[in-house]
């Protein structure tokens, strides 16, 4: 049956078809052509405009001037300038005190610990020999002397004091004050305290003196503990440790058990501690060099950032003065521009900054109008891109066949303005309609085109023609030729007889077509053997082009659809996949035809979620439903393929 001129497109859609969306992306898609507006007026992007409609330039008007640039540059100099040298000054202040600080701090630790060891343990503790005692009126007075000697050759130790709890039993000189206020640190046992001395801002150093008995209480505690163990038989192992201990301890290797090591501390007896009060050394370190070398550079630093802030001034006059001239003639030449003489170029006068700049501004004004040139030309492409836009949707079936005992729909949606994807039904004859879902590799304007190309070549090739297989061989004899290099089409071809139901199928390398199987609720693909159309010319294509055919039942469901579906990704690059897409299938397969597709639209949408499209998507589906009594009736030709009805 030959095609007859298209059918209005002004003719109203039957019954059940959605209405095509306007705008793309947001759309939901569409499942036919798009109408024009009521009366076939074109839309307002297109209209031209009117040279009373053009927006007038506006003028120049004056300007209310305020502080110079001169004086602004001068004291936003000076506030950099002085904040640069105070916090230049207040960071030289702060590394020089902690320094000094640290150096005070490194003395006093030194001098102090160095003291502890130097102390004579007899003040408080005296050997068991009466002979190797020495009176205590004696040591005081011995370091008494010392002490002075110390402080008399180091200028800045203040005071030394040897301590007995609270008490000092030996200090120089004699005017250390009781009380001492200021802040407590510690350096591992050494405890500083900051406060004054006779009007003069001083350290104290206290560190305990350590009467080195650590070693008899050792030895005591494992005589004890070597008894316990013998006591209750204890390992043996454990007992050895303890005597090695003992030995080393002791310095007799020869001792064994309890008793022996009991009689060597008889021979051996502890020192006697004369006093209870923990003794410690205290030393009071000079610091007032601190306060005046803080003094002294802050007063520098208030120097040096004044002349710093009035050079700073002075400098930044000349430089405003030298710089604002050629800025104002460049003021003038941007009015000159402003006012609409896009071919005004400024002289280039210098070759610093402003000389840069005024050539800058030059190319600026030539790129302008060569911005002005491209708008035109721009503006003209995106009306034939609109031209090609209605020109595609045009081609797409404008109503869905409405088929006794069949429920068909189809969902299109682009990823561009124009897209590669297509589907179309064709009345071949008054029993076959032809289902065509074909995919180009491309999108955009070429994509279209070769697209328009296939759908025109499948038209001419499936007249009177109800093998899919040997429609695509035709197809690509031509397609093949004509095609350019590195493009192909892959496609789904179905040829339906609507009164046996039975399917033939062929496939140019598409995804597989979803067969649903209502009896056992499953689903079956489609894979005849076929590579995509534009490869190969033609003998190797025809060997390989395959077609099944099946037998159809009532409740079962054919999806064909392109790798837009399967292939759609999420933010998170994950693709939908084959798999959730049969499951879906399977899951909504009892629905109506458009309820089937809208929930596949649906979920594709949920997983892709705000990601921006990446291909074509084109879903077509045929359900098997009971057919009216006396049988489906024959189909008839009412226009083109697209607008084939029952």
């Amino acid at each position: 049956m030959s095609e007859r001129p298209p059918v209005s497109k002004r003719q109203a859609k039957p019954a059940g078809t959605e209405s095509a969306a306007k705008v793309r992306p947001p759309s939901p898609g569409k499942t036919g052509r798009m109408k024009r507006p009521a009366g076939g007026k074109k839309t307002q992007k297109n209209k031209p405009v009117r040279k009373e409609e053009l927006q007038e330039l506006e003028p120049i008007t004056p300007f209310a001037r305020g502080v110079g640039i001169g004086v602004k540059l001068a004291a936003f100099t000076a506030v950099v300038v002085g904040l640069f040298m105070g916090l230049q000054g207040f960071l030289t202040f702060t590394i020089t005190a902690r320094e000094m600080d640290e150096q005070i701090m490194d003395q006093g630790v030194q001098i102090v610990s160095t003291l502890e060891k130097t102390v004579d343990r007899g003040f408080w503790v005296q050997p068991s020999d009466p002979e190797a005692q020495k009176p205590r009126e004696l040591l005081i007075s011995d370091w008494e002397e010392r002490l002075r000697e110390l402080v008399e050759s180091n200028g800045k130790i203040v005071s030394v004091n040897i301590m007995e709890g609270n008490q000092a039993i030996a200090l120089y000189p004699r005017a250390t004050p009781s009380y001492f206020p200021g802040t407590k640190r510690t350096v591992g046992d050494i405890s500083i305290y900051e406060g004054s001395l006779a009007d003069s801002r001083v350290r104290r150093f206290d560190k305990p003196i350590r009467l080195g008995l650590e070693r008899e209480e050792e030895i005591d505690k494992k005589i004890a503990e070597l008894e316990a163990l013998e006591g209750r038989g204890a390992d043996a192992q454990k007992q050895l440790e303890v005597v090695s201990r003992l030995r080393t301890l002791t310095g007799a290797r020869a001792l064994k058990g309890t008793e022996e090591f009991r009689a060597w501390r008889e021979e051996h007896p502890r020192p006697t501690v004369v006093s209870g009060a923990p003794p410690s050394v205290s030393i009071y370190v000079q610091a007032s060099r601190l306060d005046e070398l803080k003094s002294a550079l802050w007063k520098r630093i208030a120097l040096v950032t004044a002349c710093g802030a009035v050079a700073g001034i002075l400098l930044t006059v000349v430089i405003a003065t030298l710089l604002t001239a050629p800025v104002r003639q460049l003021e003038q030449d941007v009015k000159a521009v402003a006012s609409g003489d896009l071919g005004h170029q400024t002289p280039v006068a210098s070759r610093d900054e402003i000389g840069a700049l005024t050539h800058v501004f030059n190319i600026m004004i030539r790129n302008l109008q060569i911005a002005q040139n491209n708008a035109a030309e721009r503006k003209s492409f995106e009306r034939e891109l609109n031209i090609c836009k209605e020109i595609q949707e045009k081609l797409l079936p404008e109503r869905i066949p409405q088929i006794p005992g069949f429920d068909i729909h189809s969902h299109y949606r682009s990823a561009k303005e124009v897209g590669g994807d297509y589907y179309d039904f064709i009345v071949i004859d008054q029993t076959h309609l032809g289902i065509i879902v074909a995919d180009v590799a491309g999108k955009g304007v070429p994509g279209a085109m070769v697209m328009t190309m296939a759908r025109s070549l499948v038209r001419l090739a499936s007249v009177r023609n109800v093998s899919p297989a040997d429609t695509f061989k035709k197809v690509n004899r031509i397609l093949a030729k004509d095609i350019r290099r590195g493009m192909f089409v892959t496609a789904a071809y179905m040829v339906l007889n609507v009164k046996t139901r039975k399917l033939r199928v062929a496939s140019a390398g598409h995804n597989p077509v979803v067969l649903y199987r209502a009896a056992s609720s499953e689903i079956e693909l489609l894979k005849p053997a076929g590579i995509a159309l534009g490869f190969d010319k033609g003998t190797i294509f025809d060997n390989h082009v395959k077609e099944v055919e099946v037998q159809l039942e009532t409740g079962d469901r054919i999806v064909t659809y392109t790798d837009g579906v399967n292939e759609a990704m999420n933010n998170e690059s994950e693709e939908f996949g084959d798999d959730r897409f049969h499951d879906l299938v399977k899951a909504h397969a009892r629905k109506s035809s458009k309820d089937f597709v809208d929930a596949l639209v649906g979920a594709l949408d949920d997983h892709r979620g705000d990601a921006e499209q990446s291909d074509d998507i084109t879903i077509t589906t045929l359900a098997v439903v009971e057919a009216p009594q006396g049988g489906a009736a024959p189909m008839q030709d009412e226009g083109d393929g697209g607008d084939a009805q029952a």
